[in-house]
């Protein structure tokens, strides 16, 4: 920003801060624009000439806050590597090639300028950019002070979008985009009806509605409101650590330099025109709860597949042993109840390369219980219904302490066939439930409550085999969900509210292997014993991409693309056990547990029958 003209400009306190570092995956972030995002290049590659100037105001370090820049803390809050060469932003510059202090520094400084150096260091290998890095933007404000005139609002947002442009021919696709502020807010009250302030005031708000309409096809970018964050502050400045808010009651004109960075922080303002290290840090802590909320999206989907999966696989499974002497165990009634519970744990390793994005799993738990009824309609055919209830829950701690939790009800039917050793068993499935979902923001929670369905279906089919005093039979066999989720939007921090748009996902795994199963009976009791083991693999896409957007800023359309990591065979052991009594009642437990290629679901479900 000009720093001659006077202005505002705030914080964070690190202890407020609800998010958690990110460990770096490898992606940068680079950051242009003017004295409030400048990280002291006016000093590494111009010297003191800004510094020794009339009227400016840098420290000895070259930047224009007491601490560091919002653009120096947000790396370490998204897992983005950043040194001090990757700040190309200068103070002075406007959004062009030029700047205020291009004389001084006997060079052009505009934001196009940034823009070329960093593009020739790209091109000479000096720099390198990909397209899950993040460029971070904040300029305009010079602008808006050299020319304030709405005609030429046009001209600064035209070179915004040339620079970003320019940078996603390069290879970039991921952009923060910082608005401006509001000058008026920050004067003292008696120069509030200033006719230049006013003419600043409007010109700043209608420069911002000019940004959001911006419609550059094939990249994120993540809007900053700071007109808002500013003006929340103003309002409330004990909520965001301030007891000195106004460009006149600032850090410098109270001679605060010498006191601690802990009380010179209790100042907005550094000086009459740039803002204070809490404020700075406020800034970046918003934008990375902004960049990282998507880190809360990849296992919903999981979830509600995994609530499917875990209600149809028990239930086909009690058929399994049904082809091994068909006769033996004497059932008087065709009619049978049954009632299970348990518990299954999972996880989901989806992988959404990008800025904020954690690769650690999601895990999740899910408490379930299942009631059903099966019907022999003759020796060969069973069939069978049940309802199901499943709680799941997923704590996401590392990933900005975000909690997901899934009610749903599911109803199913069964069908079983068995002849001569021959089995196939098969099940469908339709469930239907809530999401409850909060993730921390930067003093408060956000929550939504969107709607879910899942359809899943299961069929396994083999042949008994006999061998000495057991029975072995190879196995082959279809598991398909299809998860929906309505688009729903974020209540909450007006400034961090998310929304997220329909998804959709579906899977479908086919299995190959052999179980091994006995009966075993004695004095009217009949133990039936099963143990399988089969190899796994997907059949469909595990790629799918996300769609959101922030509310204030609906025509920013960011696209998240999720990598499964189910691309590759995994295992899967299955055990189970049934004991049937004279009495008609009946104990089952059946266990599950995947293994290989990341796969760590774990299942136990435990119940009783009765014939009646």
């Amino acid at each position: 920003m000009n720093i001659t003209d006077t202005r505002v400009r705030s914080i964070l306190i690190a202890g407020v801060l609800s998010l958690s570092s990110y460990s770096a995956q490898g992606n940068s972030f680079y950051s242009f624009g003017d004295s409030l995002t400048d990280n002291g290049i006016s000093v590494r590659e111009f010297g003191a000439a800004i510094g020794n100037a009339p009227g400016r105001y840098p420290g000895a370090d070259g930047k224009f806050t007491n601490g560091s820049t919002w653009a120096e803390v947000l790396p370490g809050l998204s897992g983005l590597a950043f040194s001090d060469t990757n700040g190309y932003a200068i103070g002075g510059a406007k959004s062009g090639y030029t700047g205020f202090d291009d004389a001084l520094v006997g060079a052009p400084t505009g934001f196009l300028t940034q823009i070329e150096k960093f593009s020739s260091d790209v091109v000479s290998g000096k720099k390198s950019l990909s397209k899950n890095d993040l460029i971070g933007i904040w300029i305009g404000t010079n602008d808006i002070f050299d020319d304030a005139s709405l005609a030429a609002l046009d001209t600064y947002v035209s070179n915004i979008e040339t620079g970003i442009r320019t940078l996603q021919a390069l290879g970039a696709h991921n952009f923060v985009l910082i608005g401006s502020d509001d000058v008026s807010l920050l004067t003292d009250p008696s120069l509030a009806a200033d006719p230049a302030l006013e003419a600043l005031s409007i010109s700043a708000k209608t420069f911002n509605q000019q940004l959001l309409a911006l419609n550059i096809s094939n990249v994120n970018i993540y809007y900053f409101d700071v007109l808002n964050l500013l003006k929340n502050t103003v309002s409330d400045p004990a909520k965001y650590g301030f007891t000195h808010i106004t460009s006149l009651d600032n850090c410098e004109a109270n001679q605060c330099d010498t006191l601690s960075l802990a009380q010179q922080n209790t100042y907005l303002m550094k000086d009459s025109i740039h803002y204070t290290d809490r404020f700075e840090r406020l800034i970046a802590s918003y934008i990375a709860n902004i960049i990282n909320a998507r880190n809360t999206l990849s296992v919903q989907s999981t979830m509600v597949g995994s609530a499917g999966n875990h209600f149809l696989q028990p239930l086909i499974s009690r058929y399994d042993l049904r082809g091994i002497d068909i006769e033996a165990r004497n059932q008087a009634s065709p009619w049978t109840v049954f009632i299970n519970g348990g518990v299954a744990n999972g996880a989901d390793h989806s992988q959404m390369p990008g800025p904020g994005l954690d690769p650690g799993k999601d895990t999740f738990k899910n408490n379930a219980i299942s009631i059903g009824v099966d019907y022999r309609l003759s020796s060969e055919w069973t069939l069978g219904a049940a309802l199901n209830y499943s709680d799941i829950e997923s704590r996401q701690a590392s990933k900005g302490g975000s909690n997901t939790a899934l009610q749903m009800g599911q109803a199913a039917v069964m069908a079983s066939f068995a002849a001569q050793g021959t089995f196939i068993n098969m099940g469908l499935a339709y469930g239907a439930g809530q999401f409850d979902i909060s993730r921390a923001g930067v003093f408060d929670n956000l929550a939504a409550s969107p709607d879910a369905n899942v359809l899943s279906a299961a069929v396994r089919a083999g042949q008994w085999f006999r061998f000495e005093s057991v029975e072995l039979a190879p196995v082959v066999g279809l598991d398909y969900w299809r998860s929906r989720i309505s688009g729903y939007t974020e209540q909450g921090d007006s400034l961090l509210r998310m929304g997220v748009r329909g998804q959709q996902y579906e899977q479908l795994n086919a299995s190959l292997g052999g179980q091994i199963g006995k009966r075993v009976n004695s004095h009217g009791v009949s133990v039936e014993s099963l143990l399988r083991l089969t190899a796994e693999q997907a059949l469909t896409d595990s790629h799918r991409t996300l769609e959101s957007y922030q509310r204030n800023a609906p025509n920013f359309n960011i696209k998240t693309p999720v990598n499964g990591a189910n691309e590759r065979p995994f295992g899967r052991l299955s055990a189970q056990v049934d004991i049937h009594l004279p009495s008609g009642w009946g104990l089952n437990l059946n266990a599950m547990g995947t293994f290989g290629n990341q796969q760590d679901d774990r299942s136990i479900m435990a119940g009783f029958s009765y014939d009646l």
